[in-house]
């Protein structure tokens, strides 16, 4: 995706919330951005993904539908 980056520093301010099918110790967590989100592994927390809003709105269609299955 277009609008994808690594950062490896935990921003502060950042309010995370899992998502709804996870167990307890394997999440992914979802924080959202003035313009975008950020997702992250709950066992890395120090490292995540941003998306602007554009992209995060294409992966999810895409996993929705099935697209993204090997």
């Amino acid at each position: 995706m277009n609008g994808e980056r690594v950062v490896q520093q935990e921003p502060v301010a950042l309010r995370w919330q899992k998502a709804t099918r996870c167990d307890a110790n394997d999440c992914v967590e979802v924080a959202l951005l003035d313009r975008g989100v950020a997702v992250r592994d709950n066992t890395r927390p120090a490292t995540h993904l941003t998306f602007d809003s554009d992209s995060w709105r294409t992966l999810l269609t895409k996993a929705r539908s099935g697209e993204l299955r090997h």
